[in-house]
């Protein structure tokens, strides 16, 4: 009868253990890999649903949306991504924006707390300290900038030569700004050397013919400076970006997200109430806006009744801050409400 040495047995064992230390490695690092192209493939997916949905704009207005709206006091309304979410399937959340004020006034900053997917990386969560998600597609300010239209006729250089969108970890702003829009830098390479925490090797760029181009750091530099002078750059002023610096959040931290309830649902307007939830769930606010059933404009009557409030107040219980008519006594709504902040001695109602 033949019998090991325990010196075989101990190489046997050692090979064994190689074997299964180098399939665990393979395997880790094949994972990573399948999910770094996940997050880059989903990240040029969502560049080109915004490129749908800038040329859907385009459809029904004849030029690609201003890259943000200014009043002639400077004072900005909102940008280029609140002109496009009724094509992002957000036409509810753009009903609920009131135009007569800036996207950061108190009257709409509850609704740019919402995190959305087509202008953020999920490998790289962020907001500025306020708690405003950040946009990491900046627009060609060639093409969107303050109080913009332009069309696709004034695109020289043809479609295919002309961006609209990068993907651009440089100097964030939040999505809801009206300036968000940066120059190609001199060389792909250096924007990906700014890019730093991005998990893929490359920079993703959306044409104007809706296609999604990949630039490495050896990309053809006459390719790449062809693609920054495709359209004449426009006077200063015109692309001037407000001051403001923010200050980013660590990676990570949880974000605001956006909830509505429709209250009036057999007639032929509905009146929706949206409420953004915070990070630890609680119910911060409540806001009604009224619009016809089939066309989804905004109407009048955007005055909640009380089983209206009722059924609001069975859904969010805690809200804090109620933003539209109410048609009750102050008591019944203290009822209805018991978490309201209270200023000056009377509940927030604005």
């Amino acid at each position: 009868m033949k019998y090991d040495s325990p010196g075989s047995r101990l190489i046997t064992v050692g090979v064994w253990a190689f074997l299964f230390v180098t399939i665990g490695t393979l395997s880790v690092r094949w994972i990573q890999a399948a999910r770094i192209q996940a997050q880059r493939s989903q990240d040029a997916n969502h560049l080109k649903q915004l490129g749908l949905a800038l040329h859907n704009y385009h459809d029904s207005f004849d030029t690609f949306p201003p890259g943000g709206v200014f009043r002639d006091d400077e004072t900005s309304q909102w940008g280029w991504t609140t002109s496009i979410m009724p094509y992002l399937d957000s036409a509810p959340f753009y009903h609920f924006v009131d135009g007569d004020y800036s996207w950061n006034h108190p009257v709409n900053r509850d609704l740019y707390l919402l995190r959305v997917p087509y202008y953020s990386i999920s490998a790289v969560p962020a907001q500025t300290a306020e708690g405003f998600p950040v946009s990491y597609h900046p627009a060609n300010p060639r093409v969107m900038y303050r109080n913009s239209s332009v069309t696709l006729n004034d695109m020289t250089a043809g479609t295919s030569h002309t961006w609209l969108l990068q993907t651009s970890l440089h100097e964030p702003r939040p999505w809801g700004d009206a300036c968000n829009w940066q120059e190609l830098p001199d060389t792909a390479k250096k924007r990906l050397q700014q890019n730093t925490d991005a998990v893929w090797p490359d920079l993703q760029i959306l044409l104007a013919d809706g296609s999604v181009r990949s630039f490495t750091e050896s990309a053809d530099e006459q390719i790449w400076s062809q693609l920054r002078e495709s359209l004449t750059q426009v006077a200063d002023e015109q692309r001037l970006q407000s001051p403001d610096h923010y200050k980013l959040d660590s990676p990570g931290t949880p974000v605001y997200r956006f909830e509505s309830l429709n209250l009036r649902e057999e007639t032929e307007t509905e009146l929706y109430a949206s409420i953004p939830i915070g990070p630890n769930s609680e119910q911060i606010s409540a806001r009604f806006r009224s619009s016809e059933r089939i066309t989804r404009r905004p109407t009048t009557g955007g005055s909640a009744s009380h089983e209206e409030l009722q059924k609001l107040s069975k859904a969010y219980p805690n809200i804090k801050v109620l933003n539209g008519y109410c048609d009750v006594t102050l008591e019944e709504l203290i009822k209805l409400f018991p978490k309201l902040e209270y200023r000056n001695g009377q509940p927030v109602i604005r």
